[in-house]
């Protein structure tokens, strides 16, 4: 698990490569609207693209999808990409022949099983991963291959220069997260021992929004950990009501609100005056800075902290990064299900 967290910037690169050999029916056509679909690991992608488009000009609205069907107004001017880094993801799959059903125009970035071979006999042509490991643990492909699959057919502008920039500073920043690097310099390390036996709470705004989602589900399949994930600015209105009870989640709960200078003056300034407001509820809380160079930056780069604090944080609470006992017996029973069977 180590290993494949800390090779983000070349899975990055092979996902970049993926991604740019996309192609839909009418591809002269633009398409309306993008939804991505897929689950879990697969699906995490979707809402790291979504945030990064939103803030894009001349981007395609992106919808996310984490769900059997499709939404009922998918149509013909839709492109749906079908994310599934096994193939065998039956919402996914669901997701998939839905959008068929509905006329969208479908792309498949997919493992060897049903999912590629049902979009082969659709004749989409679909995009074959080739990871050996966690879905979890292949952003390259479930976030990187789709954003340039976009840029390929026409639906997000094309983001080169950006990407290369993204990625030279990946390997250095995987340098000082390695298990080679001290504490004293090694952000994910100090992080996850203010972690220990804490219930993590993460806070994100706009392109940090899905990396805070990431960070939640990294924590709980790496690190065995129930986690919460927060959007801002709206937890300004609700969220941070409920500080104060129960008592006893106040007292184990830390806060990890995400931060960046890619982020508008008005969201920083609700960020740091939340922050204010934990310290004054005695809410344990910290700002962690991602420090990147852009919004693509930044996002690769949160994912990664993300990833190697929820590594670090399995094993000050012993356990097995790679092991997900409890997803597997529930998959077993969901497939064994009639209605997953049928």
């Amino acid at each position: 698990m180590r290993d494949r967290l800390l090779s983000l910037a070349e899975q990055a690169r092979l996902g970049w490569e993926l991604g740019g050999q996309a192609s839909i029916a009418d591809q002269r056509r633009r398409p309306r609207h993008v939804v991505i679909a897929g689950m879990g690991g697969s699906g995490i992608g979707a809402a790291l693209i979504k945030g990064i488009a939103d803030l894009t000009p001349g981007a395609v609205p992106v919808t996310v999808w984490r769900d059997y069907g499709m939404p009922a107004w998918v149509d013909s001017d839709t492109l749906v990409i079908a994310v599934s880094v096994s193939g065998g993801t039956v919402e996914t799959r669901s997701a998939f022949e839905a959008a068929r059903r509905q006329g969208a125009r479908c792309l498949a970035i997919t493992g060897p099983r049903e999912l590629f071979d049902a979009a082969t006999s659709a004749g989409t042509d679909p995009l074959r991963i080739d990871h050996r490991g966690e879905p979890r643990a292949a952003l390259g492909y479930t976030f990187i291959a789709p954003y340039r699959a976009l840029q390929a057919v026409g639906a997000l502008p094309d983001a080169s220069d950006d990407f290369s920039a993204a990625v030279d500073g990946l390997k250095e920043m995987s340098a000082a997260l390695a298990p080679e690097s001290p504490s004293s310099g090694n952000q994910a390390k100090q992080l996850a021992a203010g972690l220990m036996g804490r219930l993590p709470v993460v806070y994100g705004a706009r392109h940090l929004s899905g990396v805070a989602i990431r960070w939640k589900t990294q924590f709980n399949e790496n690190a065995d950990s129930w986690a919460i994930a927060e959007d801002m600015p709206e937890a300004n209105h609700n969220g941070v009501q409920g500080y104060q009870l129960p008592e006893k989640v106040r007292q184990i709960a830390s806060v990890l609100v995400l931060d960046s200078q890619s982020l508008s003056e008005e969201i920083r300034m609700r960020l740091r005056l939340t922050a204010e407001l934990m310290r004054e509820e005695g809410v344990t809380h910290r700002l962690v800075e991602i420090g990147g160079g852009g919004v693509l930056s930044d996002v690769l780069r949160g994912c990664l902290l993300g990833d190697m604090t929820s590594y670090y944080l399995a094993l000050l609470e012993h356990r097995d990064p790679s092991a997900t006992a409890a997803l597997t017996r529930l998959k077993d029973r969901t497939y064994a299900a009639p209605a997953t069977r049928g």
